[in-house]
């Protein structure tokens, strides 16, 4: 992951903020009404939580590969400074 360009992981964080914006939707709009059965309320709360899931796994990716860059440039200065 440490290859991934500076735009494809800010598209990437963009995904995840919209994945959990979804997600968060229609965790708050489901609600058991007249026509709503069980089995579509609950697959309403699961494809909610996939996108959040989704979502903050997108965001722990991108944090991990920042992490990782930062460190290997990090790394390249100290042997840098040594020589």
């Amino acid at each position: 992951m440490a290859d991934i360009p500076e735009g494809r992981l800010i598209v990437f964080w963009i995904i995840g903020a919209l994945a959990i914006l979804f997600g968060t939707w229609i965790a708050g709009h489901v609600e058991t009404a007249l026509g709503v059965t069980t089995g579509s309320y609950a697959l309403a709360l699961l494809v909610a939580f996939l996108l959040i899931l989704f979502g903050g796994l997108a965001w722990i990716a991108v944090a991990v590969t920042v992490s990782q860059e930062e460190e290997v440039s990090m790394e390249q200065i100290r042997k840098q400074t040594r020589s």
